[in-house]
């Protein structure tokens, strides 16, 4: 995904998603979630990237892990922004720049 390759990384990580809730693996799971939303969205599937990014993010807080969190939140922003959909977007984006530090 990182260099750029969003077909390659499209299977891997939908599979990755699978064997996390197999495990239970939850921060996994969340991480593969937010991942899978750029993913999504480099690929022109704006609806996709917007319900991963949601669930992503949903689950983050579900556990609480802040850096999942937060990265949640720029994905799902940006997931809305690539669908057009930018006053939404900005809005999403400053709910995550106003949470406090080290909560959800």
């Amino acid at each position: 995904m990182l260099n750029d390759r969003p077909r390659e990384a499209r299977e891997p990580l939908e599979e990755a998603i699978s064997i996390a809730e197999q495990l239970g693996a939850q921060e996994v799971r969340a991480s593969a979630l937010n991942s899978l939303a750029i993913v999504y969205g480099s690929l022109g599937d704006f609806e996709r990237a917007v319900a991963a990014a949601d669930g992503g993010l949903r689950l983050s807080e579900h556990i609480g892990s802040v850096e999942e969190i937060m990265r949640a939140y720029v994905n799902v922003s940006q997931a809305i922004q690539d669908g057009g959909r930018i006053d939404e977007a900005l809005a999403m984006a400053v709910e995550g720049v106003g949470l406090p530090s080290g909560s959800g």
